[in-house]
């Protein structure tokens, strides 16, 4: 397999490519992958700090199943159904509290993911970590591969999921809870299923973080990390589809290209463009409402222009009595009202 992955990325100008973009993709894949977790409590109303608190339990998970001999599809998916229990968990623990309520709680579970790790040596390996590099090299072919068919897979699945029933529900349930529970829509379960998806996520992009660094460790899930993946979804578009992954390359793409030492200015780059964006398009790149509204308006003026009715002929050069003259006024005035109201009386 390795063989078949270096003949592949032989030619000139994929390893050229490969050398660019091919270690960045692990935190890259990461980055999306838990702007897609936000997104989706985002949707239900709720700014949730959850994903890096559960990704960091999903990639602790996913180390020491590597360590134990097992493969990386196992624990991938068992990072995965790890998160899936935990966000179930944080679901029932935190349903009945209002959502200003439960973004505090779950900024206070991403606070204690690093003080736990270090108190729990056995399961975290304290301040040191657990160590995969020698199991799986970080910048190989393998993590890079893996990371990009998750987030393929996750950005297809975010498409899907945004003209399904538990999108409708969310949009009925973030603009009026009451008045969604009235249509027969469950507020409650809506939730339960926004977190339980939103962990699923995080699961495996805490997996991914440990595969990018190669080790699992406090410094591997940052808090910051949780702020970064609102800010990705802030400018990408909350409402859209392909939000997480636009704003996870404005953040995550040039400060992992140009190295670590660039850390600081883009933190302080990334705070401008989420301020600016913010003041400018406060409902990101990528919104649907505004394609909306211009297939709107060129419907409209596609409707006037088929019913745009002749213009009245001009006689005013011709004699006549002031009544007729008061009449022709007035037609031309109608037909002016017709046309700037598209035809309607």
């Amino acid at each position: 397999m390795q063989g078949l992955l270096v003949d592949l990325f032989d030619q000139s100008w994929a390893s050229a490519a490969w050398n660019v973009l091919g270690p960045a993709m692990p935190m890259l894949a990461a980055i999306a992958v838990l702007a897609f977790a936000a997104r989706i409590a985002w949707a239900c109303g709720i700014i949730s700090f959850a994903p890096i608190a559960i990704g960091a339990i999903g990639g602790y998970f996913a180390a020491n199943l590597l360590v134990a001999g097992y493969g990386l599809a196992l624990a991938l998916l068992g990072a995965a159904a790890i998160g899936a229990w935990f966000g179930l968990v944080t679901a029932m623990l935190l349903g009945s509290l209002p959502a200003h309520a439960q973004s505090i709680a779950t900024l206070a579970m991403a606070a204690a993911v690093a003080p736990l790790s270090r108190s729990l040596p056995a399961l975290s390996g304290g301040s040191d970590g657990i160590t995969i590099a020698a199991i799986i090299p970080t910048g190989g072919y393998l993590p890079a591969l893996v990371s990009l068919a998750v987030l393929g897979a996750v950005v297809v699945a975010g498409a899907a999921l945004d003209n399904s029933w538990f999108s409708i529900g969310a949009r009925a349930m973030r603009r009026d809870p009451a008045l969604a529970a009235g249509m027969g829509i469950q507020p409650r379960a809506i939730h339960t299923a926004s977190f339980a998806l939103s962990g699923l996520l995080s699961g495996m992009a805490g997996a991914l973080l440990v595969l990018s660094s190669g080790v699992a460790s406090p410094a591997t899930f940052p808090i910051s990390f949780g702020f970064l993946a609102l800010a990705a979804v802030l400018v990408g578009g909350a409402f859209h589809w392909a939000g997480p992954v636009v704003g996870s390359l404005i953040f995550a793409l040039p400060s992992a290209l140009l190295g670590a030492g660039t850390h600081a200015i883009f933190d302080s780059a990334n705070a401008i463009v989420v301020i600016v964006l913010l003041i400018f398009l406060p409902r990101g790149l990528l919104d649907p409402r505004d394609s909306l509204r211009r297939d709107a308006h060129e419907r409209r003026h596609r409707r006037r222009l088929i019913n745009l009715p002749p213009p009245a002929p001009d006689d005013s050069h011709r004699g006549g009595s002031t009544r007729d003259l008061q009449s022709r006024h007035a037609s031309r005035l109608t037909a002016a009202i017709k046309r700037r109201s598209g035809g309607a009386p």
